[in-house]
């Protein structure tokens, strides 16, 4: 789901322009018709398996989940014998075990670990046990320099000891540019969100900030989207009918065209406790929108403040409402800071500019694993 889907149908693009004979192994779960459609046209081998963790069961704890994740992957690799492993994951440490099961391997982490405690016994253990995981020579990647810290703080005993490459996201090159239509006057200033309607993206927040900008508008109107499932979604439906905000706040549910709801967009919006980058920021910047975002995980990496958008420190309602209110009042605010954030985009984030590292990356992997067999 989210951002590590999206990775997913961007890496299959890659792989179809690549030398490499690609193999994609998918929980039947994870399958669907946009999936089956990529991996056709990308002309990739889909390979489903079965996944002995389910989600809050006592497998998935540690450190049965390192178990259990070595032994749904161990068959394939004993009948594929890959020269290469690539490891793409939400849960940092889903599969972790695999970077020690023997071909090089490529860990793509999408999210980062808590930091652990190390006062108790199992913690100890824990932090040993994931230490000399990383310590196998393979190489784990993360999206920000956040998330690398994290890592390191939560997952080894110095702090260091890891092989850890940072490689921003990318937006997809399929994904059409702004249609760059013209607005009238008359029209509502569109304050804009994407992603899941959970807990960590915040939606509760961004009501009561939606709420707070509502109150303080003047001659402009505004309209607050968030496009989007999950399980928060009904409930926040019913917020939005509680507070009779529903001719301007409304949660849309998931949309077809993300390009096409950005297309929408004057001001993105991301409230979030927590993202390692946020896709869904680089694809506002793509599309020339000024991002108002939270002081949290990667986002300070990606939002510049004061010059493509504004950093808030998280659970400031004033702050991130004071910001928001600024962009709405000034035009030519918006389309200046809209303007540096695509900017930005096209200068750290294109596809080509992410095609180039993860190229490298693929081979120095791949001229290691040649050296090791000699």
């Amino acid at each position: 789901m989210g951002g590590t889907r999206t990775f997913f149908l961007t890496i299959a693009t890659y792989y179809s322009q690549s030398p490499f004979e690609v193999y994609v192994a998918l929980e039947n779960g994870q399958i669907d018709l946009d999936i089956e459609g990529t991996v056709r046209e990308c002309n990739l081998t889909l390979v489903k398996r079965r996944s002995l963790v389910k989600p809050m069961s006592f497998m998935a704890r540690f450190p049965f989940n390192l178990i259990a994740g070595w032994l749904e992957v161990r068959p394939l690799i004993a009948r594929l014998k890959p020269d290469l492993l690539v490891v793409s994951v939400g849960t940092p440490d889903r599969w972790l075990a695999l970077l020690a099961s023997g071909p090089r391997t490529i860990y793509f982490v999408h999210s980062y670990p808590e930091t652990m405690t190390r006062t108790s016994w199992r913690s100890w253990i824990k932090l040993q046990v994931i230490s000399r995981i990383l310590s196998s020579g393979n190489t784990l990647v993360t999206v920000s320099d956040f998330a690398r810290r994290r890592i390191l703080d939560a997952w080894t005993r110095d702090g260091k000891s890891a092989n850890i490459r940072v490689i921003p996201n990318t937006t997809r090159p399929d994904m059409p540019e702004r249609s760059l239509r013209t607005r009238g006057e008359q029209d509502a200033v569109n304050v804009i969100t994407m992603g899941h309607v959970v807990a960590y993206k915040n939606p509760h927040l961004w009501l009561d900030v939606a709420k707070e900008v509502i109150r303080d508008r003047t001659t402009v109107d505004v309209k607050f989207l968030w496009a989007g499932d999950g399980p928060l979604l009904e409930e926040c439906r019913s917020t939005v009918r509680q507070r009779g905000l529903g001719d301007v706040v409304q949660f849309v549910g998931p949309v077809g065209d993300a390009a096409e709801f950005l297309d929408m967009g004057d001001i993105y919006f991301q409230p979030s406790d927590m993202e390692s980058q946020g896709i869904s920021v680089l694809e506002a910047m793509r599309f020339g929108l000024p991002c108002v975002v939270t002081a949290v995980g990667g986002l300070p990496e990606t939002v510049r403040e004061g010059e493509t958008g504004f950093v808030v420190p998280p659970g400031d309602v004033e702050g991130l409402a004071s910001a928001i209110v600024a962009l709405i009042r000034d035009s030519g605010l918006r389309h200046r800071l809209g303007h540096a954030g695509s900017r930005r985009h096209s200068a750290n984030y294109s596809f080509s500019l992410w095609e180039s590292r993860m190229r490298q990356l693929h081979e120095e992997m791949l001229t290691d694993s040649s050296n090791a067999q000699k």
